[in-house]
């Protein structure tokens, strides 16, 4: 398995699930660089890495093959926060308008 470094969150829901399967991860090599090093790793043949559903389907590249892990099985909790009285530009709107598109699909 190509990871995220330990005490990574990603590693860690993925350590946490495998575990409860009564498995144990072998890790590869580890990187916190996800667009280059990871997918290029994978391009490479290295191993196999797991990685949130929105960002594969960025990535897109016909050499990859990826397996969509049932629903439910992996999840975390994200949070935007703000000062309720504060200004919010059209940028940081329009981020966090693409934030919530990206997480309810």
């Amino acid at each position: 398995m190509v990871l995220y470094p330990e005490g990574f969150l990603a590693r860690d829901i993925v350590e946490e699930i495998v575990c409860q399967c009564g498995c144990k991860l072998h890790s590869v090599l580890e990187t916190s660089s996800v667009t280059s090093s990871i997918v290029n790793l994978m391009k490479a043949n290295i191993g196999a890495t797991v990685q949130p559903h929105p960002l594969i389907r960025q990535i897109c590249d016909p050499v990859l093959h990826t397996i969509r892990i049932k629903d439910g099985a992996l999840s975390r909790s994200l949070s935007i926060i703000y000062h309720s009285d504060g200004y919010l530009s059209r940028a940081v709107k329009a981020f966090i308008e693409q934030i919530q598109e990206c997480f309810q699909s």
